[in-house]
């Protein structure tokens, strides 16, 4: 029994179209990933900001020295944990988005792929 690479298709085009369906089933699954975690970036972006403009207040009605507040107002520990949160999810946004750009070429050689061998067929027919 042989196992079949997902990236390898056979030269039918029959195989080529079917995997270049799957590709594009894939490419809209993420599709849809893309609006909630935009979403969730603009929630924490928020959440950070008022954090982080809240800690920095409190540091300047406490007195500290202006040049310590920027660096204590960061690492506080609830400013800290949403800019984390922020942080990953900006990470899915991109892996996600690169995921989408590695199936769209993936879709692309197919479609070269297809194209070749409609080429191969007519030269074969002359």
């Amino acid at each position: 029994m042989e196992i079949k690479d997902s990236t390898t298709v056979n030269d039918n085009p029959q195989d080529i179209f079917d995997e270049m369906e799957r590709q594009n089933n894939k490419l809209s699954e993420l599709s849809e990933e893309l609006l909630p975690l935009i979403q969730t970036i603009a929630v924490k972006q928020r959440e950070y900001n008022i954090a982080y403009a809240e800690a920095e207040m409190k540091l300047k009605m406490d007195g500290m020295a202006i040049t310590l507040i920027r660096d204590l107002a960061k690492g506080n520990r609830a400013v800290a944990d949403i800019g984390k949160e922020l942080y990953l999810s900006e990470m899915m946004y991109k892996y996600t988005i690169r995921r989408m750009d590695d199936i769209s070429s993936r879709i692309e050689q197919l479609r070269s792929k297809l194209t070749w061998k409609r080429m191969e067929r007519s030269n074969a027919m002359m």
